[in-house]
């Protein structure tokens, strides 16, 4: 098939090809398998559970922060009629097609706003992925049939496999942009021919949600198109022609999106992008899971917390291709030697080079303008995933054609045996890094046993099979190896659990164009996936003004770049309800009325907490009458506190507890008393107990404490746990001394900061007192509605100060009745604007500067992709082109 041609001998293979990605995808699409990413990002689902696997489905948390729930958002906005310029539900507003990562012109994002709706994108990424992938190898002159397996290969990637977020949006268009180099390369005639497809594929690639798998992508494509430069002889000056010219379309058509991205840098924190990432490695781990068994260290962050090491490769890793692969691919350049199977090598050797640390491929990369600004290890993946596939099919198709070949057999499989060795040992030498568990060491045998065996049964096919079968069962074996790894981690997704929609019902009837702040559950985000307001947001890039905001007015040890309460923070430093209590005023002042905290905890509550082993656990089955008594010593009461509350992790065997449990803490001579009724106390969770005075406690000063059980005719457990040397509680109950164990108990001071108005087995939302309206009038005597956060309308006996609480970025215009009128900065980061006495309808609007500009050059680059062709560039065709090289 030359790159311009569909034979009918295509026809079949390209229905298998999608029928294959259709059917893997079925299971989600008709609920069998639930995948909503809701489940295992947003902390908020009610019962939650029922995996297949451990672990988590994506490698990265930004498939539910970024692309469904911004992306959801975008899709709304433009089915309402609405250009996706801004996001007002996050942080205090800031630009949504300006952040990039939600896709704001990418036509699958639309796909967003419908139920299965990342299911639905995902799978049209796999099928433009698989399709271009069988063109591209079509066009090298290999046979359909093995066209059909390198599109599979491909469509089912390692980055599509662990990724569904914007780094995975670029990926399906690679393909593209290589047959587009292919098309210029033998399209003949005039410069109106030969450059649409790869230019519709830059364009597509820069659409889809994130510049770096764009710009690394691009470096193999121009890696392919230098080869084939090299190749044309006298047609060099027409070819490079065509590419600049596709080149030049495919940017102006994505103008508008790059242009929304460039004018918010300058304004913007871009964390690690300057120079940080220059030198970013992965550690050996990774080089296991990327080249041998994609999961010898079991799913997708199944071990988290276990060695420091593999959570490190699991945040920075961007993909996979397994031992199989990895065996075809260097047959096939063993095989069939050329100068783009050498270059496809050559690349995939620096990449791999560059993500492992090798000081030569990092520093001779990093000359490559931009290298050095991209997360190489995590985003170069799709391009070296893509390049083991090509070579991969060249294997698959001189297999098919000459059975198993004596030189490239020895090669190939004596490269893979070294390899498959040296990852088992460094595998059997790390295992000790990892408690010893039945379900990783059941995983690690299934993940080393898939390894063999698909190397071995490689072996068998291309030996012995017939060669009427050789080709079917090469072709068999690569796609289902690379649909089963591809599927593995669809079965960590939680089968049951539905957001909480009772606490966002209650938060859009209460909270109107006020906002929240959350401790945990509605992770950032989700308030733009639900249409209400909050400051929390997982933004890169960031508006500047909005750091520093967050950094001196909320919490100086907050990440404000994943502002949630917990991002950001080392060990040691205090915690998001410290410094959300310590600056409350702050939080007010930007328009929070409602502070989220999980169930049963409540953040403006400080608290001391006993210091014991989470490992190890006992219980004390306190009967009715029996007594527990110790002390909290005096080191581990850090600072000063006055104790109105006390609590208590307890068990009830099932909710059979009964009677009451009593407390009595003393310390400094005097004590107060407390008690829990245990028919209403939760089973395997801490009991609260209000005391009936306050406790001040000096800091150094040891609690003692007295549980006991009165009443009831079931006994009720005191969890207990190891305590360390220096934190003993000489807990003992009435039979004795208990030994080194002491309970967990935590001493409250409430200080009545905020109320709780809602609460249920997920979250409690308490209301903060002190809240800025959104929209507020200076003078005394004026009115202000609000519709909307667009709209407000304004009664005033004397001119007077309109401030609205949202970002002040530049962008953004105010008109006051049809007129335009100066919009100016209030309180560092807000807006305002004077408006005259009397009765006016204030309006704002938002548009990145400059924007124009961008829609007339997007709107010329639609214009030279429509003209049309000449009847000579159309007939005119270089034949063959058909072999490989």
């Amino acid at each position: 098939m030359n790159p311009h041609s569909l034979s009918k001998a295509d026809i079949q293979p390209l229905c298998a090809l999608i029928g294959v990605i259709i059917l893997v995808a079925m299971p989600q699409l008709s609920g069998v398998l639930h995948t909503d990413p809701i489940n295992f990002t947003g902390f908020m689902s009610l019962n939650e559970g029922g995996a297949f696997l451990p672990g988590t489905p994506r490698a990265d948390p930004n498939v539910g922060f970024t692309t469904q729930a911004l992306g959801h958002l975008v899709a709304m906005d433009w089915l309402h009629g609405i250009l996706p310029w801004w996001n007002p539900y996050s942080g205090v507003g800031m630009p949504l097609a300006g952040e990039y990562q939600p896709a704001a012109f990418f036509p699958l994002t639309l796909l967003l706003a419908f139920a299965h709706g990342l299911v639905w994108q995902h799978l049209g990424l796999q099928l433009i992925a698989g399709i271009g992938s069988y063109a591209v190898l079509r066009g090298l002159g290999l046979a359909p049939l093995v066209a059909l397996g390198g599109g599979v290969a491909y469509a089912f990637n390692g980055t599509l496999a662990w990724f569904g977020d914007a780094p995975a949006g670029p990926v399906a268009f690679l393909p593209w942009l290589v047959w587009g180099v292919e098309r210029a390369r033998f399209m003949a005639g005039g410069w109106r021919t030969g450059w649409r497809v790869f230019a519709l594929a830059l364009a597509f690639s820069l659409l889809a949600g994130f510049p770096e798998t764009a710009f690394l992508d691009g470096l193999l494509a121009l890696i392919w198109a230098l080869v084939r430069l090299s190749e044309q002889g006298h047609r060099r000056g027409r070819f490079w022609l065509r590419l600049g010219l596709a080149g030049t379309v495919g940017l102006a058509l994505a103008s508008v999106q790059l242009w929304a991205f460039l004018s918010f840098l300058p304004h913007a924190y871009v964390g690690g992008h300057g120079r940080e990432y220059a030198h970013a490695y992965l550690r050996p781990p990774g080089l296991v899971m990327s080249l041998v068994a994609p999961y010898a260290f079991g799913p997708i962050d199944a071990n988290f917390g276990s060695w420091i090491m593999l959570d490190g490769v699991w945040e920075n890793i961007g993909g996979y291709v397994d031992i199989l692969l990895l065996t075809l691919a260097v047959y096939g350049l063993a095989a069939r030697r050329s100068k783009l199977s050498v270059a496809l090598a050559l690349w995939c050797a620096a990449a791999l080079a560059k993500t492992f640390g090798s000081a030569i491929a990092r520093d001779g990369l990093n000359l490559i303008p931009g290298v050095s600004q991209t997360l190489f290890m995590r985003y170069a993946a799709p391009s070296w995933e893509f390049a083991f596939v090509v070579l991969a099919a060249i294997a698959l198709d001189d297999l098919a054609r000459s059975g198993l070949r004596r030189r490239p057999a020895l090669i190939a499989f004596m490269i893979a045996g070294i390899v498959l060795a040296a990852a088992a040992t460094y595998s059997l030498m790390a295992a000790p890094a990892m408690p010893p568990s039945d379900v990783r060491f059941h995983f690690a045998a299934w993940a080393w046993g898939w390894a063999v065996t698909s190397v071995v049964a490689l072996g068998l096919i291309g030996w012995r099979a017939p060669q009427a079968w050789r080709g079917i069962g090469l072709v068999v074996l690569l796609g289902f190896d690379s649909i089963v790894l591809f599927c593995v981690p669809l079965l960590s997704n939680p089968q049951t659990g539905v957001p909480d929609r009772a606490a966002v019902d209650f938060l859009r009837t209460h909270m109107g164009l006020q906002r929240f702040y959350s401790l945990g559950p509605i992770q950032p985000n989700y308030s733009a996936y639900f249409g209400i307001g909050s400051i929390d947001e997982d933004y890169l890039p960031l508006p500047q003004s909005w750091f520093d905001y967050v950094t001196q007015s909320f919490d100086p040890f907050a990440d404000p770049s994943i502002l949630n309460g917990s991002g950001g923070r080392s060990a040691g430093q205090p915690g998001g309800d410290f410094e959300l209590r310590h600056h409350l005023a702050a939080y007010g002042q930007a328009g929070v009325q409602y502070v989220i905290a999980s169930a049963g905890q409540n953040p403006f509550v400080r608290m001391i907490p006993s210091i014991v082993s989470p490992m190890g656990a006992r219980v004390i089955a306190l009967q009715p009458g029996e007594t527990a008594r110790g002390q909290i010593p005096g080191q581990d009461v850090t600072t000063p506190i006055t104790i109105n509350q006390t609590s208590v992790l307890i068990g009830t065997y099932f909710h059979h507890a009964n009677g009451v449990l009593a407390v009595t803490l003393c310390a400094g001579g005097a004590c107060a008393h407390g008690a829990g009724d245990l028919a209403h106390a939760g089973d395997d969770m801490p009991m609260v107990m209000s005391l009936d005075r306050n406790l001040v406690v000096k800091a150094g000063e040891p609690v003692s404490y007295q549980f006991t059980h009165q009443g009831g005719n079931a006994a009720v457990a005191l969890w207990t746990y190891p305590v360390a040397a220096g934190h003993e509680q000489m807990l003992r109950d009435d039979a004795g001394p208990v030994g080194a164990f002491g309970l967990n108990l935590t001493l409250r001071s409430d200080e009545h900061l905020a109320r709780p108005v809602f609460s249920d087995q997920v979250m409690t939302i308490f209301e903060i007192t002190g809240t800025q309206p959104y929209f507020e009038l200076t003078q005394p005597g004026c009115t202000v509605r609000a519709p909307s956060r667009l709209i407000a309308t304004t009664d005033c006996p004397s001119v007077s100060v309109l401030e609205r609480r949202e970002l002040f970025f530049p962008g953004w215009t105010v008109g006051i009745d049809g007129k335009r009128a100066v919009l100016r900065k209030v309180g560092r980061i807000f807006q305002a604007v004077t408006v005259p006495p009397g009765r006016h309808e204030v309006r704002f609007q938002f548009a990145p500067v400059g924007i124009d500009w961008a829609w007339l050059i997007s709107l010329w680059g639609l214009m030279m992709l429509m003209l049309p062709r000449s009847n000579g560039d159309r007939d005119a065709r270089i034949k063959n082109g058909q072999q490989f090289g």
